[in-house]
């Protein structure tokens, strides 16, 4: 049922299996967001909100003379932390097409954060720094939500590593999961909880992952990481850049070697990562990652914050989309 709200009668908020609802959300984000942009198609949407958990996804949708104008998602994730595991929801694909009202997205955003009240479970929110977005998380503050701040999630780029490289190579799910454990992060952070439902859900991105794994000398894991593609419409048209996701390095050549076959077939390329909060500053240099301007705020919202496994954390290496 669609529900009005009285004070803006032509606008109403409805719940929406996002799955279902994929082709008209994607609709929505490519006319939100304006190249340089995610390609937010149906079929990438479908497999992002369709992972493994019991949580089930979640979607928001305001509609404003029979037309969909706003769109909001949430979907289940695992996660380890100081604390240990949990299922939380990650909030993502906030949109709302041009021209829309300017009450859509903190009304769309409030009826989004009446449910998560409702049922206490722990969430996660990205927001770029100093944004309106960021300010518009004050509508969640006014439902007595308690927000607690992860630190900032910075965006990061590698280029080909020119010097020699130890060893790496694609593996399977499971010995990608024993390196990943392997491998310490280096501060307390959210992170994602992978086993092997999990990661055989990631490989089936219709942009493309691989699990890849770098050694050392004494044939220890050095670094691990999902290398993937991130599909991108920028001013010129369509283009693919080689990523990497879900990094952990406990050395600069492991990361290098990570960088250099994820690049392979682009030797004069640039990847992107992520983000780096495993990863201590010193092997970030030494590999040659840098930062880049794109900075998100991260926060975890959550009704009893003693309870919540995400308020001891310092930062994430969680996914934004």
């Amino acid at each position: 049922m669609l529900l009005a709200s009285p004070s803006h009668s032509r606008i109403a908020f409805d719940q929406v299996d996002p799955i279902s609802f994929a082709n008209e959300a994607a609709g929505i984000l490519k006319a939100a967001w304006q190249p340089p942009c995610l390609d937010y198609s149906a079929e990438w949407l479908r497999w992002r909100l369709s992972g493994p958990s019991p949580l089930p996804p979640l979607g928001f949708v305001a509609v404003s003379e029979s037309k969909p104008v706003a769109f909001a998602a949430a979907f289940g994730v695992r996660v380890g932390s100081p604390q240990g595991m949990r299922d939380v929801y990650l909030c993502s694909f906030m949109c709302a097409c041009p021209g829309a009202s300017a009450s859509v997205a903190p009304l769309l955003l409030r009826t989004e954060g009446k449910y998560f009240k409702q049922t206490a479970i722990p969430t996660l929110v990205f927001a770029q720094v100093a944004s309106a977005g960021e300010q518009l998380l004050a509508v969640l503050d006014a439902l007595k939500i308690s927000r607690h701040s992860l630190g900032t999630y910075v965006g990061h780029a590698g280029l080909y590593p020119s010097a020699s490289v130890a060893p790496a190579e694609i593996t399977r799910p499971e010995t990608w999961i024993a390196a990943r454990n392997a491998i310490e992060p280096g501060q307390p952070l959210v992170e994602a909880s992978f086993d092997c439902e999990r990661l055989e859900y990631e490989l089936t991105d219709p942009w493309g992952r691989q699990c890849a794994v770098a050694y050392g000398p004494d044939g220890e894991p050095a670094a691990t990481a999902l290398i993937g593609n991130t599909r991108t419409l920028g001013k010129n048209g369509p283009q693919t850049l080689a990523s990497l996701h879900y990094v952990r390095a406990k050395t600069a050549p492991g990361l290098s070697a990570l960088l250099a076959l994820a690049l392979r077939n682009e030797p004069r390329g640039v990847a992107t990562i992520p983000n780096c909060a495993a990863i201590s500053a010193e092997i970030l240099r030494t590999a040659r990652i840098r930062s880049t301007p794109s900075q998100f705020a991260c926060y975890s919202f959550s009704v009893n914050p003693q309870e919540s496994p995400l308020t001891l954390a310092a930062a994430t290496d969680m996914e934004i989309i």
